[in-house]
Protein backbone atom coordinates (compact mmCIF):
# COMPACT_ATOMS: atom_id res chain seq x y z
CA UNK A 1 0.00 0.00 0.00
CA UNK A 2 2.82 2.47 0.84
CA UNK A 3 4.48 2.46 -2.61
CA UNK A 4 1.11 3.33 -4.16
CA UNK A 5 0.54 6.09 -1.60
CA UNK A 6 4.01 7.48 -2.25
CA UNK A 7 3.39 7.57 -6.00
CA UNK A 8 0.04 9.28 -5.49
CA UNK A 9 1.54 11.97 -3.22
CA UNK A 10 4.43 12.47 -5.67
CA UNK A 11 1.94 13.03 -8.51
CA UNK A 12 -0.13 15.48 -6.42
CA UNK A 13 3.00 17.50 -5.68
CA UNK A 14 3.13 18.19 -9.41
CA UNK A 15 5.85 15.83 -10.62
CA UNK A 16 5.22 14.29 -14.05
CA UNK A 17 7.75 11.47 -13.77
CA UNK A 18 7.07 8.39 -11.63
CA UNK A 19 8.73 8.42 -8.22
CA UNK A 20 10.28 5.01 -8.93
CA UNK A 21 12.02 6.40 -12.03
CA UNK A 22 13.31 9.54 -10.28
CA UNK A 23 17.08 9.46 -9.54
CA UNK A 24 18.30 9.88 -5.96
CA UNK A 25 19.37 13.44 -5.12
CA UNK A 26 23.11 14.12 -4.94
CA UNK A 27 24.46 14.92 -1.47
CA UNK A 28 26.31 18.20 -0.95
CA UNK A 29 29.36 17.49 1.23
CA UNK A 30 29.63 21.13 2.30
CA UNK A 31 26.33 20.84 4.17
CA UNK A 32 27.52 17.92 6.31
CA UNK A 33 30.48 19.76 7.89
CA UNK A 34 29.92 21.25 11.32
CA UNK A 35 31.18 24.78 11.95
CA UNK A 36 31.58 24.12 15.67
CA UNK A 37 31.74 21.23 18.12
CA UNK A 38 29.94 21.34 21.48
CA UNK A 39 31.81 19.73 24.40
CA UNK A 40 29.99 19.05 27.69
CA UNK A 41 31.79 19.78 30.98
CA UNK A 42 30.60 17.49 33.77
CA UNK A 43 31.52 17.32 37.46
CA UNK A 44 30.32 14.26 39.41
CA UNK A 45 28.01 13.35 36.53
CA UNK A 46 26.25 16.73 36.49
CA UNK A 47 26.41 19.07 33.53
CA UNK A 48 28.18 22.27 34.60
CA UNK A 49 28.90 23.96 31.27
CA UNK A 50 29.20 23.52 27.54
CA UNK A 51 32.07 24.74 25.38
CA UNK A 52 31.79 25.61 21.68
CA UNK A 53 35.03 24.94 19.79
CA UNK A 54 35.97 24.98 16.11
CA UNK A 55 36.41 21.46 14.72
CA UNK A 56 39.94 20.15 14.39
CA UNK A 57 41.07 18.05 11.44
CA UNK A 58 40.95 14.30 12.05
CA UNK A 59 44.28 12.54 12.42
CA UNK A 60 45.03 9.05 11.24
CA UNK A 61 46.12 6.58 13.88
CA UNK A 62 49.54 5.04 13.45
CA UNK A 63 48.25 1.58 14.24
CA UNK A 64 44.57 1.28 13.29
CA UNK A 65 44.33 -2.18 14.91
CA UNK A 66 43.12 -1.65 18.52
CA UNK A 67 44.57 -4.92 19.85
CA UNK A 68 47.94 -6.63 19.49
CA UNK A 69 48.21 -9.46 17.00
CA UNK A 70 47.63 -12.84 18.65
CA UNK A 71 48.20 -16.33 17.30
CA UNK A 72 45.02 -18.06 16.09
CA UNK A 73 44.86 -20.42 19.09
CA UNK A 74 45.00 -17.54 21.60
CA UNK A 75 42.32 -15.65 19.65
CA UNK A 76 39.95 -18.62 19.69
CA UNK A 77 40.49 -19.13 23.43
CA UNK A 78 39.76 -15.45 24.06
CA UNK A 79 36.55 -15.58 22.03
CA UNK A 80 35.40 -18.72 23.89
CA UNK A 81 36.00 -17.00 27.24
CA UNK A 82 33.99 -13.95 26.15
CA UNK A 83 30.87 -16.08 25.49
Amino acid sequence: MMPHLGEELWRRLGHGQLLVETPWPEADGRLTVDNSVTIAVQVNGKLRATIELPPTPRRRLRNPRPWPRMPCSARSRASRRAR
